[in-house]
């Protein structure tokens, strides 16, 4: 017996911050001001229900590609923090700058 994945809906706003787009609360302004489209029709709606990787937005006539995730592990060194209290080196100097 298959078992197929669950369909997850999440609101348009949230699609949208989710993506790396912008806020949460930016996106709801655009939706509010008409910039944001989905499946081709004008959604005022920023809980307008959004199935990821299958639903079209547009926002301002682009079509939003959500950004690919990259995980990365480290084996942190000692000495290296993850904060920066008192000026002491990070974790996030240790990476190259993309």
């Amino acid at each position: 017996m298959s078992r197929k994945a669950p369909v997850v809906r999440t609101g348009l706003a949230r699609a949208l911050s989710k993506s790396g787009y912008c806020s949460r609360s930016h996106a709801r302004t655009l939706i509010a001001e008409g910039c944001v489209r989905l499946n081709g029709s004008l959604v005022f709606d920023p809980e307008c229900p959004v199935i990821s990787g299958q639903d079209i937005i547009q926002v301002e006539g682009r079509s939003l590609v959500s950004a690919d995730k990259t995980y990365l592990m480290l084996n942190k060194p000692r000495g290296i923090v993850n904060h920066r209290p008192r000026r002491k080196r990070t974790s996030n100097g240790l990476l190259p700058s993309a």
